[in-house]
């Protein structure tokens, strides 16, 4: 697996076409797996590659660190929106140019907007990467936002938040993790139906602005393309990407307790949650057997 970070953020901007990505060293693919500290281009973009030449197609994640946990007070399920517009046309193209385009290219794709992080998948042939990672790019660096968009991008997460009344399984974890983390940490990725009928077309590019940017950001690959091939292409789709992000406050445990959330169900659930080793912990394994041996 090949690492590089793309060091130092750029100025805050949340769209618009900027100065390629700057390369400050060229490491050879035997060196670029003991890189993942220095810093090869001058904006915080982490990008991760797995080489596998034998393949014909390519895999490719665009992990972005927005989500619920930094959702803007009284704008739950705001992520959420901003995730699922961005995917709504960008760059030159609009929503269905930009939807043609992919699957022109075979691309098949998909993604999620959670606490910590939102994501975008695609899979293609690896013959097509010069052409479909900027498309993908532009999503992040220079998604179209347009106003008749909005809409149908609320209705969705308004549509996904109601759908939790036939899901007693997904409301009792969202209970949980609001009830056992405090804060932004805690936030359901759905929202709330306050949150997300308060949100307007300028309040979601605002909080874009705030948080739709490189720094902290993965670009994952793996598949049929080598490491010095996917740097290049991803330092020429990825130049004009500049902006901020925000960071997730450390979570914090609220006081032990129970919580009861009546349901018009006959089933009754139960969730139970409780600290556990952090990773890294030389006893995160052996919590992880005892833990799946239990259940």
């Amino acid at each position: 697996v090949h690492a590089a970070r793309v060091g130092v953020p750029a100025p805050r901007r949340r769209s618009g076409r900027g100065s390629p990505l700057v390369m400050r060293d060229s490491l050879s693919p035997e060196r670029a797996a003991d890189t993942s500290h220095e810093p090869l281009f001058d904006t915080g973009l982490w990008l991760l590659s797995e080489p596998m030449p034998w393949l014909p197609a390519l895999s490719a994640t665009l992990l972005m660190p927005f989500g619920s946990g930094t959702d803007p007070t009284g704008m739950g399920g705001s992520g959420t929106v901003l995730h699922d517009w961005i995917q709504r046309g960008a760059g030159g193209l609009d929503s269905r140019a930009h939807s043609d385009a992919l699957e022109g290219l075979g691309v098949r794709r998909g993604g999620s907007a959670g606490r910590e992080a939102a994501s975008l998948g695609v899979s293609f042939l690896a013959d097509e990467l010069a052409s479909v990672l900027p498309l993908v790019a532009s999503m992040a660096s220079e998604p179209r936002l347009e106003e008749a968009e909005f809409a149908p991008a609320r209705e969705l997460a308004q549509e996904e938040l109601a759908s939790l009344a036939d899901a007693p399984t997904q409301r009792l974890f969202n209970a949980l993790m609001e009830r056992f983390l405090d804060g932004g940490p805690g936030r359901s990725p759905y929202g709330t139906r306050e949150g997300l009928a308060a949100l307007t077309p300028a309040t979601v590019r605002e909080d874009a602005g705030r948080r739709l940017g490189p720094r902290g950001a993965i670009l994952a690959m793996a598949g049929g393309a080598e490491w010095q091939q996917v740097l290049e292409v991803a330092a020429r789709a990825f130049g004009s990407w500049q902006g901020d992000a925000m960071p997730l406050a450390e979570p914090a445990l609220r006081p032990p307790g129970t919580q009861h959330v009546r349901a018009d169900s006959a089933q009754t659930q139960i969730g139970v949650a409780f600290p556990a080793p952090a990773p890294g912990d030389p006893e995160v394994y052996t919590y992880d057997l005892a833990l799946h041996v239990l259940s």
